[in-house]
């Protein structure tokens, strides 16, 4: 399996609780009451069998590119999300979460 474009980021999820997860990722959305990271890959039909991923779409015009959900946490647990670009160099001042809620207001 290879990570397909764009280059996945770094999101940093701040909890309700205080807590941080750091998750890399394509892009993210919501769906069913969670905030469902997803990231593009190529995979072949046999890595596509594996029960342990949870496959969220494929391209139709290669059915070997996937859209790969990579985590889902539900959105009440969620305090605020934010990232920096791929080619960021993270530094103490990334660990300091900005005021951007991506909820609708």
């Amino acid at each position: 399996m290879e990570i397909g474009d764009p280059l996945p980021r770094q999101w940093q999820v701040v909890l309700t609780d205080g807590s941080t997860i750091g998750v890399w990722s394509g892009c993210y959305g919501e769906a069913d009451g969670y905030y469902t990271f997803e990231i593009l890959a190529d995979a072949a039909p046999e890595e596509q069998a594996d029960d342990d991923l949870v496959i969220a779409g494929r391209t139709p015009s290669n059915p070997e590119r996937i859209l790969l959900t990579v985590a889902r946490i539900p959105i009440g647990l969620v305090a605020t999300i934010w990232t920096r670009p791929w080619d960021h160099p993270v530094t103490a001042e990334d660990l300091v979460p900005t005021e951007w809620d991506p909820r609708p207001q």
